[in-house]
């Protein structure tokens, strides 16, 4: 089960396109893809292009025409066309890619819609010439440099999520076994939790320093009660979606926490520093807009891939038909937006009914899952609503009927 207020979190794949021209790496070509409804399959299109060399290529949206759609196909959920996945392959040793795009997505007012066409760029990258040497103890080595790890005393500290965060003496002694610390030699590097590029082009090579704020009394030594505070980026990244419209998650698949790295040794270069006059602003903002997202990797029900799900719901002795979730949401404006996803792997259809706060908010009629050749398929729903909201707490419960 995943659970998310203000944004929406959609799972989905699709597959096609057409019209490619141009043929040198490097260089963007275009491609135009009109969705036929015969070409959807399971909820996604494909289309193969051909490459020069066995590297991912590069795919830019550059428009997308919409027409609304009737009913959400079995095994389908919906998603921004920004969530598009790339897979190689080789036929006799020429290289290939097949590229998916999410045929179905919500919008501005929660309507179920279809692509009707996309038109995107795509480009492989450049291939630079390369020397390679025969010699094992020459290739221990990276193409990042020195690494700042190579030298010196590093301690490696964790943030379970993204925020700002505070360290003190008191932690530095007690857990680090650090004391007698100059403010001026607190280093911190690293680039936290957000999970990399699983293409190995445009990767960050080597460890960065951070700029911290040092509260140091202006002694320049890091005693009691003084701290310094850094911004900690974790294992859930937010990036907007194409039309600016919806946050989409992205989760590291391998990794349940971000880190960085302190240092003591050497002088450090980042600081962040107080700006002693500041100019009036004309414009005043007394809200934004915040995610909060409940999302625990328990179950896979196609026992391989990438794809998990969380709490488990069944009728069956010994196991659990309803989970609660109690939601910390601060002081809420407006209204919020819920959006939770279910699927059903079940050979008879799954009924979830979702409360907030004891109050019924909405059915959802899952079909049943037994047409698998290979793995149990789940058959999935998004509940999504948006309603006038003024509480800091939602505790959200899901009853599982069949």
């Amino acid at each position: 089960m995943k659970l998310s207020q203000y944004g929406k979190i959609f799972k989905v794949l699709l597959m096609s396109f057409v019209a490619i021209t141009g043929s040198k790496s490097g260089i963007a070509k275009e491609a135009t893809l009109v969705v036929n409804v015969r070409d959807i399959q399971s909820g996604f299109i494909a289309k193969r292009i051909e490459l020069t060399s066995y590297i991912k290529p590069g795919i830019t949206i550059t428009s997308v025409d919409y027409e609304p759609a009737e009913r959400l196909p079995e095994n389908a959920f919906p998603s921004s066309p920004d969530r598009f996945d790339i897979i190689l392959g080789k036929d006799r040793k020429q290289p290939f890619a097949v590229v998916k795009f999410p045929a179905f997505s919500l919008d501005e007012n929660g309507q179920l819609r279809q692509i009707k066409r996309i038109s995107f760029e795509y480009s492989e990258p450049a291939l630079q010439n390369t020397t390679y040497s025969s010699n094992r103890s020459s290739a221990k080595g990276t193409s990042g440099g020195n690494s700042p790890l190579a030298s010196g005393t590093w301690y490696k500290i964790a943030v379970p999520r993204t925020g700002l965060y505070k360290i003190d003496h008191n932690f530095l002694a007690t857990q680090l076994g650090v004391s007698n610390v100059s403010s001026s030699r607190i280093r911190l590097f690293g680039h936290g939790g957000k999970m990399l590029p699983e293409r190995n082009t445009g990767v960050v090579q080597g460890l960065t320093e951070n700029a911290i704020w040092v509260n140091d009394g202006g002694d320049g030594s890091f005693g009691p009660g003084d701290y310094f505070v850094f911004y900690g980026q974790g294992p859930v990244n937010w990036v907007p979606s194409a039309d600016n419209k919806q946050l989409i998650q992205e989760k590291n698949f391998y990794e349940d926490k971000g880190y960085y790295f302190l240092n003591f040794d050497t002088e450090a270069e980042k600081r962040i520093t107080t700006q002693q006059v500041v100019p009036t602003g004309n414009i005043s903002v007394y809200n934004y807009s915040e995610v909060i997202l409940h999302e625990q990797d328990l179950a896979n029900p196609q026992k391989f891939g990438k794809l998990w799900w969380g709490e488990e719901f069944s009728s069956a002795p010994g196991k659990q038909n309803s989970h609660s979730f109690t939601l910390e949401l601060g002081n809420v404006t407006d209204s919020a937006e819920f959006n939770i996803h279910v699927v059903n792997t079940s050979s008879t259809r799954g009924l979830f009914d979702v409360y907030l706060n004891g109050q019924l908010i909405k059915n959802a009629d899952v079909a049943p899952t037994n047409n698998y050749d290979y793995a149990p398929k789940a058959a999935g729903y998004m509940v999504s609503t948006k309603l006038p909201f003024n509480s800091s707490t939602a505790t959200v419960r899901i009853d599982y009927t069949t």
